[in-house]
């Protein structure tokens, strides 16, 4: 599988979020402590597996609006 773009409607503190024409090789996201990283993981781990009680209560929803999930 390869992931060429991700939309985020909502969920934590990204709402609005798209991210098209992903490289198909390596793509490495980064920046400073609490740019959320982590939250973009989260929501392609429960777009991909799905949205775990844990995950839904603590994400969702979402902080600055916006209908809760997106779609890769």
């Amino acid at each position: 599988m390869k992931i060429q773009n991700i939309r985020v409607d909502g969920f934590g503190v990204w709402s609005g979020l798209e991210l098209a024409d992903l490289s198909t090789k390596l793509t490495v996201f980064y920046g400073p402590n609490e740019a959320g990283k982590t939250t973009l993981m989260h929501f392609m781990r429960s777009v991909l597996y799905g949205f775990s009680p844990e995950r839904s209560g603590r994400y969702l929803p979402p902080v600055y609006g916006g209908h809760g999930g997106g779609q890769i």
